[in-house]
């Protein structure tokens, strides 16, 4: 089951997504999500914490993200 808090009629680009769904938003662990998050440097998306345990994504910002990602392996290998 996937885990989202989206009221009725909310845009898509609005849902907060927990770990999981943003690991498979990403293709990405958790793990390695959350390495990232350590990182000051690294531009992965930053959640939004709503309680000392509750930490949410904006699903719009992760593929965002990955699709950044993906656009720019493109130009990169067509760099000869």
């Amino acid at each position: 089951m996937r885990h989202t808090t989206r009221p009725k009629g909310a845009k898509r680009d609005n849902v907060l997504v927990g770990y999981g769904a943003a690991a498979k938003a990403t293709g990405l662990s958790i793990s390695t999500i959350r390495r990232k998050l350590k990182d000051p440097t690294d531009d992965f998306p930053r959640p939004a914490r709503f309680a000392s345990r509750i930490i949410k994504f904006v699903e719009s910002d992760l593929v965002t993200w990955r699709e950044a990602k993906i656009a720019a392996r493109g130009k990169r290998s067509r760099v000869a």
